[in-house]
């Protein structure tokens, strides 16, 4: 099964019930999907990549969002096994300066559990450490707002 999240609400796509009862049509650059999978395996997508420049408007409360930056950004040693170039950054805010102060936390899940970024709290006290293509990030928003990943002078 696959959900995600978009301006008109939760969309879902299972392939084992009636096409006609699924609400999730498309895949796009910038939104986060979560798959149920019985299995491990690999994910092969085809299509266009999507520009550093992009940008997606966020609504207030809950945003499932992807990463469409073209590198592994990272405040610690703790960062995902997907093999994309790094770049080191002293704080996940500065990944997220194009929303500063119009959000109050971001999660993700990856293998190793759920990782939460709080930045109102002292960086030590947060469990997310990095941001990267091929993984999903919950943001919710105090307001809305135009996030983009396409500063590169981090």
């Amino acid at each position: 099964m696959i959900e995600s999240y978009d301006i008109e609400g939760a969309k879902i796509y299972d392939p084992n019930i009636p096409k006609f009862f699924n609400t999730l049509h498309y895949l796009a650059a910038g939104y986060g999907y979560w798959i149920k999978m019985k299995e491990p395996a690999i994910l092969t997508l085809r299509g266009l990549l999507a520009d550093p420049m992009d940008q997606l408007q966020l609504n207030s409360g809950w945003n499932l969002i992807g990463c469409w930056h073209s590198h592994i950004q990272f405040n610690s040693n703790s960062f995902s096994a997907i093999d994309l170039p790094l770049q080191p950054v002293k704080s996940l805010s500065q990944v997220f300066q194009s929303i500063d102060g119009k959000y109050e936390l971001i999660c993700n899940y990856d293998d190793t559990g759920t990782n939460v970024f709080d930045p109102n709290v002292p960086e030590f006290f947060n469990t997310l450490h990095y941001i990267s293509p091929g993984y999903g990030y919950w943001i919710k928003m105090k307001e809305p707002a135009t996030i983009n990943f396409s500063s590169d002078d981090r």
